[in-house]
């Protein structure tokens, strides 16, 4: 049978000159097809890396599109971690995708997996290719301990604002670093500050870079506007007072500070405190504390906020706050008092009418990581029955692999549950007591009632105000889903229709 063979080459990003062009490894691997007397039809070529989890390889999904049709059934790599710096795990998933699939390295002449040694000589190959990998990550790890020891400025990711790559100030920047230090300790707020910026057209250190959109092969050009937490971001790096945080530790950089010692202190006193203040005060409040109410029209979180109306009083709501640079759309509000005390009506009657849903079984957790860890052994020695010993048939591979995957996803969701149950159940509610839970509530500290919310509710979406004027609390406007993983409704729950409305009608 014909070998319809692909040539894929990969090239990581190339810093230092040293990487092998794919035009070299294209060449080595043609050379191998005419050896072999394969026909070539495609070529793959991604530079990307093979190990990190967030890379995308395009060209090597293609190639995996093109196994699984049966456009080829042969592969031809420069070297092995070209294709996969993942271990013989990933390598045989690969080899998984076509039942005829033959692999050949053109650098590696002991790999071919048509022979039992070249198969062998795969595994303990791709095996050294993760342990380089992982080598090569510890010796990085390395160099950025000894450049901080040394006070070296940190030159990876986005250029540190205020600075060059190599070190130096950039005037300009530095005097807005100055200017929105000296607004803050006059107590102006963050928020604010980087609408400012924003409307000057000040850009970040990040404004014009060309990033790939995550998971895609798209490209954008980064705006570079400013944020209230970028803004924090820089105000509180100790990079603008001359020092460089690693791992914990602060040491002296070898680069001119933008703010002394004495006044960044100052400004980092000035910040923690109200960080501290809004914190303390966002977590305080029931259902932004608890991190479940969110605006239906863009799915941001809204924030507890106070307004003092003109005969004085002060008027607590949640809003969706438009922050600058950030995706709020800033349109839904609604009163905070009436809210709080429809969804705590709402969660202790749904606690009257729930119970905990029991655990399948009354396996004990280690009962359970024993079973986890047979199960998961029973799949890597049927992989190495399949593509290292050849003994079972492609077929019989699938039919008792996907049985054995269902039972150890199946043990870890269990076992997931078992442990959340475990923590949870440990809050002692009185559930399916009505009167119980009324008293229970009145006498719970903020704490514990945040975490209840936070146990029971997956989520409330806010509405917008179908309708013009007036200030009428509108229940209707609230959309609350119930976290059904934890609790089921009881007999006498299920019959009542309001909750199955509330319910399933909202997740």
């Amino acid at each position: 049978m014909t070998t319809r063979a692909a040539i894929y080459t990969r090239v990581s990003l190339d810093r230092d000159g040293t990487s092998e062009s794919p035009e070299r490894q294209q060449a080595d691997c043609e050379a191998v097809a005419a050896r072999l007397e394969w026909e070539v039809v495609d070529r793959y070529v991604d530079r990307e890396s093979a190990y990190s989890e967030s890379a995308r390889r395009p060209e090597y999904e293609r190639m995996l599109r093109d196994l699984r049709s049966g456009r080829i059934n042969g592969v031809i790599i420069w070297k092995l971690d070209r294709l996969s710096r993942k271990g013989t795990r990933a390598i045989w998933k690969f080899l998984n995708e076509s039942d005829d699939l033959r692999l050949v390295s053109a650098t590696e002449a002991t790999i071919d997996t048509d022979t039992s040694t070249g198969r062998i000589v795969l595994s303990v190959l791709a095996e050294q290719a993760h342990q380089e990998s992982e080598n090569t990550s510890l010796r990085v790890l390395r160099a950025h301990d000894s450049s901080a020891a040394k006070g070296r400025m940190h030159t990876g990711g986005n250029r540190p604002y205020g600075y060059t790559r190599a070190g130096e100030i950039v005037p300009e920047e530095a005097e807005v670093i100055r200017e929105c230090a000296k607004r803050v300790m006059a107590g102006e707020s963050l928020r604010s500050i980087a609408t400012d910026l924003n409307k000057r057209e000040i850009r970040t250190s990040a404004a014009g870079e060309t990033r790939k959109l995550r998971g895609k092969d798209k490209t954008y050009v980064v705006k570079g506007e400013w944020r209230s937490v970028t803004l924090s971001q820089v105000l509180r790096s100790p990079t603008i007072a001359g020092k460089r945080r690693h791992n914990g530790d602060v040491h002296q950089g070898d680069w001119e500070p933008i703010l002394g010692e004495d006044e960044h202190a100052e400004l980092l006193r000035v910040l923690a405190s109200r960080r501290s203040d809004e914190t303390a005060q966002d977590r305080s409040h029931l259902l932004s504390g608890a991190g479940v109410i969110r605006c239906d029209l863009c799915g941001q979180a809204m924030r507890r906020m106070s307004f003092r109306m003109k005969n004085g009083r002060i008027f607590h709501r949640y809003q969706c706050l438009r922050q600058p640079g950030q995706n709020q759309c800033g349109r839904v509000a609604i009163t905070q008092a009436s809210t709080d005390a429809f969804v705590v009506g709402e969660l202790l009657d749904f606690l009257d009418y729930a119970e905990l849903r029991p655990l399948e079984g009354d396996e004990s957790e280690a009962e359970l990581e024993a079973r986890l860890v047979e199960a998961r052994a029973a799949v890597t020695e049927l992989i190495q029955e399949r593509f290292v010993k050849r003994s079972i048939s492609r077929e019989d591979y699938e039919q008792t692999l996907g049985p054995l995957q269902t039972t150890v996803t199946g043990l870890e969701s269990r076992l997931g549950t078992l442990r959340r149950a475990r923590d949870e159940r440990a809050v002692k509610i009185p559930l399916g007591d009505r009167e119980a839970l009324g008293a229970w509530w009145e006498a719970a500290t903020d704490a514990e009632k945040i975490a209840t919310v936070r146990w029971a509710i997956r989520g409330v979406r806010v509405r917008r105000v179908g309708r013009s004027g007036g200030n009428k609390f509108d229940p209707s406007r609230l959309a609350i889903t119930w976290n059904w993983e934890t609790f089921r409704l009881t007999e006498q729950g299920r019959r009542l229709e309001r909750f199955w409305a509330v319910g399933a009608g909202n997740g």
